[in-house]
């Protein structure tokens, strides 16, 4: 297979960043590889539930950070021209009732924060940029909750291949940041983990993330985040590069962010949910091309 055979017809294109997220992807997309004159893509053929076939190309950034996601994804849409594109992979959560590890969030938003100021005696001050969703994203990812029966079974140990970690706040470093966020972070793990929880697999939830290029797994500076973008559900750091690549071209190219939330920040978990986060990420992202709730090109020629 050339690089000309699929140029144009790739329905999903996916990033992945770290060489877990990308071993995830690629244990649920088999397929050939296609060389461009900058990299190695995996090309695969999923079947639809409509009957049809999706095209679906997969490549790796080779570091964390938005620049190095935004050279990607240009060169992603300069050599396949896909319809979407996907990042898929994992992201530390905000301590909540409604999400926790292993739970995969959508993007709605992505707030971009990498541009920052640092003060020696002052706090951070973050200067936004990013912005909404296109329209086909938004429209889908509103409704799967009332399309869950096209995607159901994604979370299901079978599907995932891995058993949920254990999750263990008793140890007295288990928990970091002030009195009150430990406070936020226990009462979510243990409405989740707790002797009354419900066992479950993953859960999805659509909301708005932050990106930067730090790293952030200090309570400090993610709520100052926060003070900006108080209903963001996850952090992590290459999905503002994605969303300015998309945005820079003659048409936008629908994005979404799939993370598996590998850590709740104020919590030290079990090393195991990193693994985990990746393959939940992986699951449904596989899902969701098999269910063909994601709309393809118009006029795109039938596949092989």
């Amino acid at each position: 297979m050339e690089l000309h055979d699929v140029k144009g017809k790739v329905d999903f294109a996916i990033i992945t960043i770290r060489e877990d997220e990308f071993r995830a992807v690629l244990d649920r997309f088999p397929g050939e590889t296609v060389e461009s004159q900058n990299r190695f893509y995996r090309v695969s053929r999923v079947p639809v539930s409509d009957g049809s076939t999706a095209l679906v190309g997969i490549a790796r950034a080779f570091e964390q950070g938005t620049g190095e996601a935004q050279a990607l994804a240009r060169q992603i849409i300069d050599d396949l021209d896909p319809h979407w594109i996907l990042a898929v992979g994992i992201a530390g959560g905000v301590p909540d009732f409604e999400h926790t590890l292993g739970d995969v969030v959508l993007s709605t938003r992505v707030n971009d924060l990498t541009v920052h100021a640092v003060y020696e005696t002052a706090p951070a001050q973050f200067a936004m940029a990013g912005g909404p969703s296109s329209q086909e994203v938004i429209k889908l990812v509103t409704a799967l909750p009332i399309l869950e029966s096209k995607i159901q079974g994604w979370n299901t140990r079978e599907s995932i291949g891995r058993n949920r970690p254990p999750v263990d706040w008793s140890k007295p470093e288990a928990l970091y940041g002030d009195e009150k966020w430990q406070e936020r972070v226990l009462d979510s793990l243990k409405h989740h983990f707790g002797p009354s929880a419900t066992s479950r697999g993953p859960l999805v939830r659509a909301g708005p993330i932050n990106s930067s290029d730090a790293l952030i797994k200090d309570t400090k500076t993610l709520q100052q985040c926060l003070d900006l973008t108080r209903n963001a559900l996850a952090v992590e750091m290459e999905a503002a590069g994605v969303y300015r690549a998309v945005r820079s071209g003659g048409r936008e190219t629908p994005f979404l962010s799939i993370r598996g939330l590998s850590d709740i920040v104020g919590f030290k978990r079990h090393p195991d949910w990193t693994t985990y986060a990746c393959h939940s990420a992986a699951a449904f992202t596989l899902a969701l091309v098999r269910s063909g709730l994601a709309k393809r090109r118009e006029g795109t020629p039938p596949h092989p």
